[in-house]
């Protein structure tokens, strides 16, 4: 979902976030089931910058995330990303020392010259 470059593929996925009765994503515009909880892979620059996370902004903080997918994601979920379903059978594999070694290189993905660029601030 986050390749080399803009560390996103601009894809839509369902990444296992329920319940769907708040915003069921895609579906919500195609009317089709098999897009439901389906949203925009944003990318990872400047993540460690960002909170909340995921489009509902559910997670204050990175930890909060990567519990979620290391700890609570469920195989049952409806539509559930084949990517993610592959990170299943990795589930209680990362210690937490581990995930905060990816945290820590999530960190490293901030672009300190974009934030502080008065080309990018609001007028």
């Amino acid at each position: 979902c986050h390749p080399l470059g803009m560390f996103t593929d601009h894809g839509l996925r369902n990444v296992g976030l329920e319940p769907f009765n708040a915003d069921s994503g895609l579906a919500g515009i195609t009317g089709l089931s098999t897009d439901l909880g389906r949203f925009k892979v944003s990318s990872l620059r400047n993540v460690g910058v960002s909170a909340p996370y995921l489009h509902d902004g559910r997670f204050s903080d990175l930890m909060a995330v990567m519990e979620f997918y290391f700890d609570h994601l469920e195989a049952s979920t409806p539509n559930l990303d084949h990517l993610l379903i592959d990170l299943l059978d990795q589930q209680g594999q990362f210690t937490h020392a581990e995930m905060m070694d990816l945290i820590a290189f999530l960190h490293t993905l901030t672009d300190q010259n974009f934030l502080n660029n008065p080309s990018f601030t609001a007028p």
